[in-house]
């Protein structure tokens, strides 16, 4: 069989164009990082502190997911006419149903300077044959607002940014919002399977309101831990999306976690706007019924209900039926469980009223 890139070299992997590329450890300082835990100080790219690897009271999936860059950025402003990008991965496995371009890939987002209107640029990602990568895009701006979208459902060992000799690099312009909105949830949060990580629908939502945001979403693994709400509790937030019944193994774990998980980042947080979201389709193991769905559906707005009766008036409701709307849903998702690109940006459109009334209480 012939290899597709002799047949069409669009699909070849990126090159780079030039010999004057500088390269500049995104570890270094020069760069604002987001959506991560003191990228600079631990010299890792992590989600939570260190200190979760090794504790015994977050489960297995947790302690290696961590190290997933989800919702990980990098932001800054070059006038450098491109912008190249080198990743070291500790390694590439194929995932099933999602490609690498989402999984293990990064893409370049570029504004001009002083605008929060980024676009889609470019995605560089690996091959099945090297955990490093490499590519290039240029600048058609003066000088631009640049962002890097790091890899979904990897961990990321190195990431170099290369610019032309001499070329500028400051901070990136500030968000609208710049306490981030953090999102904890499932592995539909941690972004499986969008194409690519800027598809993910926190980071459609992030560009929408121009706020910040963490990802805290473990694949499998979000199992309502109060060590995990403790430490989300511990950090200054815009909102908190709070998303994890899929990873409820049954309706009784997700009783028992639901409302004492939002009650411990309450008790911490009184004036936080808080948003509570259902699962969304009628297909997820163990409770492949519509009938289960539904069972932990009505739970959590039995606790959204509680919760404003107790005098809660910043808490808030999406309802996971309505998120991927009402025509052509099928087409919404890979598995009938995991959103594809139209599912995220469909869900992105349902929860971004939510997020922006969060929001606005806060200007």
């Amino acid at each position: 069989m012939a290899d597709i890139t002799t047949i069409d070299p669009n699909f070849k992997a990126s090159a780079l164009p030039h010999d004057d590329i500088v390269w500049h450890d995104a570890l270094d300082g020069s760069f604002s990082l987001h959506g991560l835990y003191d990228p600079i100080g631990t010299k890792r790219y992590t989600r939570l502190p260190l200190s979760f690897e090794t504790d015994a009271r977050v489960n297995a999936g947790v302690q290696t997911l961590m190290f997933h860059t989800a919702g990980g950025r990098i932001r800054f402003k070059t006038d450098s006419p491109y912008i190249a990008l080198a990743v070291e991965l500790p390694q590439v496995s194929l995932m099933s149903h999602m490609p690498l371009t989402g999984s293990s890939g990064c893409d370049i987002y570029l504004a001009r300077e002083g605008s929060s209107d980024a676009r889609f640029v470019r995605s560089v990602f690996p091959s099945m044959q090297s955990p490093a990568y490499s590519g290039c895009v240029d600048n058609p701006y003066p000088c631009a607002e640049v962002t890097v979208n790091l890899p979904l459902y990897n961990a990321v060992s190195r990431v170099y940014i290369g610019l032309k000799a001499g070329a500028s690099i400051s901070p990136p312009r500030a968000f609208t919002y710049g306490k981030p909105v953090l999102y904890y949830g499932s592995s539909i949060t941690q972004g499986g399977c969008a194409s690519r990580p800027g598809n993910n629908y926190m980071n459609h939502i992030s560009r929408w309101l121009d706020c910040d945001f963490y990802n805290l979403g473990f694949s499998g693994s979000a199992k309502g831990e109060l060590c995990v709400a403790d430490f989300i509790a511990s950090l200054d937030l815009s909102a908190f999306v709070m998303d994890y019944d899929a990873n409820a193994k049954t309706y009784l774990h997700l009783a028992a976690t639901h409302y004492l998980f939002y009650r411990r980042i309450r008790e911490k947080h009184p004036n936080l706007p808080i948003i509570f979201i259902s699962y969304s389709t009628d297909r997820l193991p163990p409770y492949k019924t519509p009938a289960g769905i539904r069972e932990r559906r009505d739970l959590i707005m039995r606790n959204y209900v509680r919760g404003v009766e107790s005098g809660d008036h910043k808490l808030a409701f999406v309802d996971g039926s309505t998120l991927y709307g009402d025509r052509d849903t099928d087409a919404s998702t890979v598995d009938t469980d995991h959103p594809n690109d139209l599912g995220f940006y469909r869900f992105a459109q349902r929860v971004y009223p939510a997020v922006r009334s969060a929001l606005e209480e806060t200007l």
